[in-house]
């Protein structure tokens, strides 16, 4: 049953045993008042799901008994919000001058990889599901990276690092997430150019990253399946293209109208004078919001 002017897929308790179905075009609301009294078993519709339906038969929902297929941008989001958390409270551990102090905090936080979530050495793993420390070693991965480009460690230090975060990624989350963070970490090492497509896709890549699925999703299946009826492969790479252009100006307004705005009203807040400021100014790309000149009076 598809919407409220859609079609009904229906069966009858003659035909049920064989499978077969009715497909009845017209609207739903008049059709449903023409079934008889409890010939229905099952409606797929909105959610709620992951209820592990079953029906009286025994019949079951595939996928039902777990969130593996639910939208993967925004279930990242809760990955990395539990992230944002943890940095932002121990950012003076993770980044002190103090090499033990960074170096077993750093363990600390990356022994959670083989302990916590189903990816870890252990099969099970702990009864948490999908948790930030399945990922320790990815996280890492950045971290080690932002401390060799804000001149905290040394070149020697780094590769210590480095290869320790891979060889714990390809353990841990498997050898493509592995080679995905080692291209990132390649990237950032030995790409300084400064182009203007690579500016705007780095300018944008967050908001394109909160709005790739749903924006895409819902242009290919508008346009694609709604108004052009793509069936070609050419027609269907057409759409593919235009849904790609619709994201990256969705992505682009998101990013002048809210993400731009959002990093300089930050940048606002002063923490005190650091001796960093220009090297963390280097590597956040955002400044420092300028400090008003001092008046005589406060000058004596």
């Amino acid at each position: 049953m598809t919407g409220a002017r859609g079609a009904v897929l229906s069966t009858t308790a003659s035909d049920a045993s064989a499978c077969a179905m009715t497909v009845v075009r017209g609207d739903c609301v008049d059709v449903m008042k023409a079934m008889p009294s409890k010939s229905v078993d099952f409606i797929p519709t909105d959610p709620p799901y992951l209820v592990r339906y079953c029906d009286r038969s025994g019949r079951t929902v595939k996928n039902d008994d777990n969130d593996a297929w639910l939208n993967p941008a925004f279930w990242t989001l809760a990955i990395e919000f539990q992230y944002y958390l943890m940095i932002g409270l121990g950012f003076p551990l993770v980044n002190s001058r103090n090499r033990i102090i960074r170096w077993a905090v750093l363990a600390l936080f990356a022994s959670g990889g083989f302990f916590v979530g189903g990816h870890g050495l252990l099969p099970d793993g702990a009864p948490y599901g999908p948790f930030i420390f399945t990922f320790s070693f990815m996280f890492l991965l950045g971290i080690v990276t932002f401390q060799r480009h804000s001149k905290l460690i040394g070149a020697a230090e780094y590769a210590i690092l480095i290869t320790a975060a891979l060889i714990g990624t390809w353990l841990t989350v498997g050898l493509p997430a592995m080679a995905a963070g080692l291209f990132a970490v390649v990237a950032i090492n030995f790409y300084n150019k400064r182009q203007v497509i690579t500016k705007f896709l780095g300018d944008i890549s967050y908001s394109l990253y909160l709005l790739h699925w749903p924006v895409g999703h819902l242009t290919l299946s508008l346009v694609g399946s709604k108004l052009l009826g793509a069936t070609s492969d050419g027609a269907r790479i057409a759409v593919i293209f235009f849904a790609l252009a619709v994201c990256l100006v969705s992505s682009y307004l998101l990013y002048v109208l809210v993400e731009r705005p959002a990093q300089q009203w930050s940048s606002r807040i002063k923490y005190g004078t650091s001796r960093k400021q220009a090297v963390v100014e280097e590597v956040s790309g955002i400044a420092p919001a300028s400090s008003p000149e001092p008046t005589a009076t406060e000058a004596t």
